[in-house]
């Protein structure tokens, strides 16, 4: 239903509330036992790269940093999960299955083109978050 509303709304040209329903992103959060490695992967990288300790408020928010703290932590984090290789570069079907199944479909794509070149692994692995956040259907919450 909502899929048909917007393509009427879009179609009657309210470009900027069409632009503001394509804009929504759902919501979604790593199945309980995913998201409890996630965290302890994140609380032990802080410490171990001296990023600023509301950094999981910040991407949880959908937000990044550009500074290579940020950038050191969230390779360290994503390390420790298992989900990066050696280079930055995204593991695929690691990544996807951090998401609950009915979302996996959704993100999947996402992952699979968000896979960018950086000048080193911290901002490869930068590269596929921004794009990630910028592009994904959905937003990642640790709640």
């Amino acid at each position: 239903m909502l899929k048909v509303f917007v393509v009427v709304v879009c179609t009657l040209g309210a470009s900027q509330l069409c632009a503001a329903l394509y804009t929504q992103k759902v919501a979604v959060s790593f199945p309980k036992d995913k998201t409890t490695i996630v965290v302890e992967a994140m609380k032990s990288c802080i410490a171990k790269t001296g990023a600023n300790p509301n950094v999981i408020e910040v991407i949880s928010s959908g937000k990044v940093s550009e500074d290579e703290k940020f950038k050191e932590f969230f390779y360290c984090a994503c390390n420790d999960i298992g989900v990066v290789n050696p280079d930055g570069h995204i593991k695929v079907k690691e990544c996807i299955e951090l998401f609950p199944k009915e979302t996996q479909p959704l993100v999947e794509p996402v992952i699979k083109n968000c896979d960018k070149e950086g000048v080193n692994k911290y901002d490869t692995l930068f590269k596929y978050l921004k794009c990630f956040q910028e592009t994904s259907p959905v937003r990642v919450t640790l709640a």
